[in-house]
């Protein structure tokens, strides 16, 4: 069904074409100009108003004081792109007022390469829907993708979140990381076919003196949402809960509840999870609680939890038809996995490493089976035995997230394949792919907004509230694979360039200079940007045609490999 979709809208948009342009914004230019690459615009809010359908919005380096709303949508064969020309090289300030992007009743636009910081008390990045949205068909706010983004949170007191997704569905954000204030990191509530996909996430401060200063914060949370994707997600070294406070602290929360007309379900369910990473953070790692009705037929696989102050995987209450499937749960004070509702059933962990847990590797309900279970204290208590399959044996591991050792080999899992985790590879659509996902992207990068000095003191992360990837003067990738014993990085792992990151636009004509003052990323001089500028593009284009059909891929793609309900 997508690829024929796929093809019908290619076919489409090849024979009608469509009336596009490319325009530009730079510090210097004026709202007044034509917004060529020789005479730009200035304000992005102003330029965005402007664009229609298939527009491309190229936007030139440099700290923009606004906060950005748009009021336009493209469509599904012509959506609209707002670019930064040179990835990270543009950040909107929100000057501590409003969302630096509010992304809200708009469709088909594409975000890509911008730092988004400075919101007061609200999501820095919001995309989201007003109540009462539909369970199914679009919601106000559909078909989004938010590509290379930095999110740095800035809400301490009141319930709001670094980065928001809302009563929303099919939205994708890819190759981002957030970090900073906030009661979640990242939330996703009531929202459906979500993607995120390769994203680095640290929880780093929240008091709620203007909220409720007791209730739950987690790096991630996920909240009435269905039918939505994680792939390749980094939750790494959060921040302590502030003295004199209460409530679960945690890394990754599955959530739900009646909520009224806020939300289209009450619970959480059909979600999947792949090539997840959890480590050293404080509290529960994964946890799952639902209120009103069970969260139902969730899956986890594949991922790698550990050194996580408290325990593994934490069932709360109501959860059901939930499976681990190839899980690495290591070194936690308390148990592995616990469950401790008496309202849960079909629970089901496979071919799974469970090991170096303070507590028992199992707690409560749960059908375990062809795992390997080692030095817990104690590995099987009150009476239980292995499951069928599972076995009490050192699994050898050098490294988390690499099973290839000789017990492992020699003692298979259910599918004949090695137990725990061999998270090695990106993930697409459910799909391990044969790129590698490490050296992580971009984690240069990552560190410089993760471990600034100021960033830090700012954020309360010195001391004892240190962050420790900013201490350990490692990569980051470095600093994840020597999480376990004190092994070097594989050269294969660790020496190596980054798998280069899908592209939707590649440069088609070398550009003109941008009038900017000093021009630090050589823009239009020897080097073309990364990503492209093309001074005018009309319809017709085949070259523009083909950038076209590559977002139309990414709006689509996503929701192939688990949502069969329209095929």
């Amino acid at each position: 069904m997508i690829t024929r979709l796929l093809t019908t809208l290619f076919l489409i948009t090849f024979m009608t074409g469509v009336n596009a342009a490319e325009y530009f914004v730079a510090k210097n230019g004026n709202d007044s100009n034509p917004g060529t690459i020789g005479s730009p615009w200035q304000t992005i809010q102003t330029s965005i108003n402007k664009l229609v359908p298939g527009d491309i919005l190229s936007i030139a380096d440099g700290v923009y004081t606004e906060n950005l709303k748009p009021t336009v949508s493209g469509t599904s064969i012509a959506p609209i792109i707002i670019r930064a020309i040179n990835p990270f090289e543009v950040t909107i300030d929100a000057g501590g007022v409003s969302q630096a992007l509010n992304i809200t009743e708009v469709s088909y636009l594409v975000f890509e390469g911008f730092k988004l910081r400075n919101a007061g008390e609200r999501a820095v990045l919001q995309v989201n829907s007003k109540d009462n949205q539909p369970a199914t068909g679009n919601t106000a706010t559909h078909h989004i993708a938010l590509r290379k983004m930095s999110v740095k949170g800035s809400c301490l007191n009141k319930n709001c979140n670094g980065l928001l997704i809302g009563r929303s569905n099919d939205i994708l954000l890819e190759d981002a990381w957030v970090y900073g204030a906030g009661r979640y990191t990242l939330s996703v509530y009531g929202s459906r076919n979500i993607t995120l996909r390769r994203i680095v996430i640290r929880w780093d401060q929240w008091y709620g003196d203007s909220y409720k200063p007791n209730d739950p914060r987690n790096a991630m949370g996920i909240y009435n949402t269905h039918d939505s994707l994680f792939e390749n997600v980094i939750m790494l070294d959060a921040g302590l809960r502030p003295n004199g406070t209460g409530g679960d602290k945690g890394t990754l929360l599955l959530a739900g509840g009646d909520n009224g007309v806020t939300a289209p379900f009450v619970n959480s369910s059909n979600n999947q999870f792949y090539g997840l990473t959890l480590y050293n953070n404080v509290g529960l790692a994964i946890s799952l609680s639902a209120r009103s009705q069970p969260h139902n037929n969730n899956h986890f696989e594949n991922s790698v939890v550990m050194g996580n102050t408290i325990r593994g995987i934490t069932i709360n209450k109501r959860v059901t038809n939930t499976t681990f499937n190839k899980m690495t749960v290591l070194d936690h004070p308390s148990e592995g996995y616990a469950n401790w509702s008496s309202e849960t059933s079909g629970n089901v962990m496979t071919n799974s490493i469970i090991a170096n847990n303070g507590n028992r590797a199992f707690r409560g309900e749960l059908a375990e089976s062809y795992n390997m279970v080692f030095n817990n204290a104690p590995n099987y208590a009150n009476g239980a035995t292995p499951g069928t399959g599972s076995m009490v044996l050192d699994p050898e591991q050098l490294y988390a997230f690499d099973n290839d050792t000789t017990p492992l080999n020699d003692n298979l899992g259910s599918d004949g394949e090695r137990r725990g985790a061999h998270l090695m590879y990106r993930y697409y659509n459910g799909v391990e792919s044969t790129e590698s996902v490490w050296p992580w992207f971009y984690e240069n990068k990552i560190y410089q907004d993760f471990c600034d000095p100021a960033t830090l003191t700012e954020l309360g992360r010195t001391g004892s509230n240190t962050a420790g990837w900013c201490d350990s003067g490692k990569s980051l990738t470095r600093y994840i694979w020597n999480a376990v014993g004190n092994e070097a990085c594989p050269s294969n792992v660790c020496d190596v360039d980054p798998e280069p990151l899908p592209v939707i636009l590649e440069p088609v004509v070398d550009p003109e200079p941008l009038p900017i003052e000093d021009n630090p990323n050589n823009v239009g001089g020897d080097t073309p940007p990364p990503v492209g500028a093309i001074a005018e593009i009309n319809g017709g284009s085949v070259s523009w045609l083909w950038a076209m059909f590559s977002v139309l891929i990414m709006f689509s793609r996503r929701g192939s490999a688990r949502n069969t309900s329209d095929n």
